[in-house]
Formats: C-alpha cells, structure tokens, sequence
C-alpha cells in the first residue's frame, strides 16, 4: 500500500508502507556488507600491504642497499679528488662515458671521467647506508652491479665496480661503470 503525500511546492512524494521500506534497507545493507571489509579485514589487508610494499622495497636489484636484509660492505673509493664539499656539480653523459665536473673543496676545478657506464643515478640520499655523507666508496657485493652487468650481456662482473660519491651539502652519485685501474689518476681525469 503506497501513499501519496504532496510536498508544500506542489510535487508528489511516494512513501513506502514500513514493511517494504525494512526489506529494500536490509537488502541493501546486505549488499553494503558484502562490499565493505570488517575492521579485521581491514587491518589484514593493511599488514598484508604493508609487507607487499616492504619486500618491494627491499628487493636488492632496486634497492641496492641491502642485499638478504643485510647491510652492504663498502670500501673507501680511491679517486684523485676529495668530494666533501664540492660545489657546482656538473653530470655529461655521452658515448657510454660520464663525465663529472665540479669544484672542489680548495676551491679547485675537478673533471673526472667514468669509462664505459652501464647505469648511473644521481639523488638526494644514498641508497646506501654509509659512515660519512662526504666520501667516495666502492660498494661490494653489489646486487645492481651484478643486475646491470648480466642485462647488458657482459661475462663477467667482475671488471665492472659500483662507485658511490657523496656531496655531502648537495646529492650522491651513484655509477657503475668500467673498474678503476691502478694507475687511474693519469688520463682519466684533470685536477
């Protein structure tokens, strides 16, 4: 039994008897439920996210930092410049090489090239946890080294290193490219 009340501006509003009003509220609260999670659920799908976005983030090829949840071993990087306090870093890539210019902490203009760099990134906090934010280090056992080398087809990793150079004050430089060798102060760079 429907009844029809007229609004004050002249239209027609149709109420429901009670006991079809209750059947269609149920109804629809069954739906609701059905699309809604209890707060259980909620909390499962939130821990359950949390830990997809945690082993994400602590995959070693994208965050080289760890490797097995452990941190890496670093090794002081002998380069023929010091990085603490260098200013007006300038980053070339061309020809596979980068090359880095910057002035140093004696005020001195330093241009540095890395051969044959298979990837490189430049960002505002190391990837990796390191003692001091204004240092060179080599990185061991690098999982991205070892990713880079195998994707662009090279036998062995061993003839590449993953260098990170810290800016203190501006970002850290991240390159892996051909092994330094011994005598790499000649040639590769002008002090």
């Amino acid at each position: 039994m429907e009844r029809e009340a007229v609004g004050q501006e002249g239209f027609s509003l149709q109420t429901r008897p009670p006991n079809k009003l209750l059947k269609q509220t149920a109804a629809r609260r069954g739906l609701h439920r059905a699309l809604c999670l209890s707060p259980v659920q909620v909390a499962r799908a939130r821990s359950s996210l949390a830990a997809a976005v945690f082993r994400f983030w602590m995959r070693p090829q994208l965050n080289s930092g760890t490797l097995g949840g452990r941190i890496m071993p670093l090794a002081p990087a002998e380069f023929p410049f010091m990085v603490a306090d260098g200013e007006q870093i300038d980053i070339g890539f061309a020809d596979g090489d980068l090359v880095l210019r910057f002035v140093d902490i004696g005020e001195r203009p330093v241009e540095y090239r890395f051969r044959e760099v298979l990837a490189f990134r430049w960002s505002a906090r190391p990837t990796i946890e390191t003692p001091r934010d204004d240092t060179a280090y080599q990185v061991l056992e690098s999982a991205w080294l070892v990713d880079e080398v195998r994707c662009e087809g090279y036998p062995n990793p061993g003839d590449f290193a993953h260098y990170l150079l810290c800016f203190n004050a501006a970002k850290c430089l991240e390159v892996i490219c051909r092994r330094l060798p011994a005598g790499h102060s000649s040639g590769d760079s002008s002090v």
